[in-house]
């Protein structure tokens, strides 16, 4: 039998899904699984009560089908575990609709449509890649500032050249082996031998847990093994600045840990990052600094003490 899952759904919707979720409970109480620490969707407020956009549809929800409610705090990370051991009924949550998911849970439509252009983060990380180009203002990284009002050539390929960026949809070269992906840009855009290139590729690969994997291609390997060679490929020209669009998001739960230890990894190494996650619990562990974006605009920033 499916556990049940929210997609952040229409509250009309869901009544007569989890009507027949809640007959399972004599208790008549709707164990709702929630991370807690991402607003404003859900996290505590200042009084260390529960609130956000989530909890606030799942105590309709249950007060519509006159059930009692109880929220389970629950790290991201084993969110979906803790859903199919039981632990609580459902999650209201932001999540990606992956095949394997929906053969697991069953999803409801979105409650929330943040529009085409979202909040801003993807954004940002394309401005600051020159994958976009911003209508104005400035970028300094070491001792250059490259104004977006006047770029030239140099200042986009300074830009391309200092910084890597991780996709969230992996954007590997399907025809392309593991190593291949790696060395076909350290090859053509910097003019790294094949020789060398291969031996850098090999010892991104067994940094990133996946020398075995050199020879397979994009087809055969898991979504966390290609996020990882994204991350190999990204690093490989040695950028100042790695720029990671929502690594995890499309991941499924069992393999989001071994991309977060990569990342984890070039944070202890003294890699500087810039990334764009919902896991919450792991940029209060990771980041220096977080950064709240909503609909284009800086919300609120913080050192990671004060988060």
């Amino acid at each position: 039998m499916k556990r049940k899952i929210l997609f952040t759904g229409l509250i009309v919707v869901l009544i007569g899904i989890l009507v027949g979720c809640g007959g399972e409970n004599d208790e008549k109480v709707l164990k709702v699984g929630v991370e807690g620490t991402y607003p404003p969707f859900n996290f505590e407020n200042e009084n260390g009560v529960l609130t956000g956009y989530d909890v606030e549809v799942a105590r309709e929800i249950a007060d519509r089908i006159d059930y009692q409610i109880e929220f389970v705090p629950t790290m991201w990370s084993g969110m979906f575990g803790a859903l199919e051991a039981g632990k609580f009924d459902m999650i209201v949550n932001q999540v990606a609709e992956t095949d394997n998911r929906k053969r697991k849970y069953d999803f409801t439509v979105p409650y929330v449509y943040s529009g085409p252009s979202g909040s801003g983060k993807l954004t940002l990380l394309r401005c600051i890649n020159y994958l976009e180009a911003a209508d104005s203002g400035n970028i300094k990284l070491d001792n250059l500032s490259v104004s977006f009002t006047n770029i030239d050539k140099n200042s986009i390929n300074f830009l391309r050249e200092k910084t890597g960026m991780v996709f969230q949809s992996y954007n590997l070269f399907k025809n392309k082996t593991a190593l291949q992906n790696i060395t076909e840009s350290l090859r053509i855009e910097r003019g790294v031998s094949a020789v060398k290139a291969e031996i850098l590729g090999n010892d991104l690969l067994k940094k990133v847990g996946l020398y075995e994997k050199k020879d397979s291609y994009p087809a055969s390997l898991s979504g966390g093994q290609k996020q990882r060679v994204g991350i190999a490929r990204a690093i490989a020209t040695n950028p100042r600045i790695l720029l990671l669009d929502e690594p995890t998001s499309a991941l499924d739960p069992e393999l989001i840990g071994e991309v977060l230890k990569v990342i984890k990894d070039l944070a202890a190494e003294g890699m500087t990052m810039l990334v764009v996650t919902h896991e919450m619990s792991f940029a209060r562990e990771v980041a220096d600094k977080i950064i709240f974006i909503d609909q284009g605009l800086l919300k609120r920033a913080c050192l990671k003490s004060y988060f």
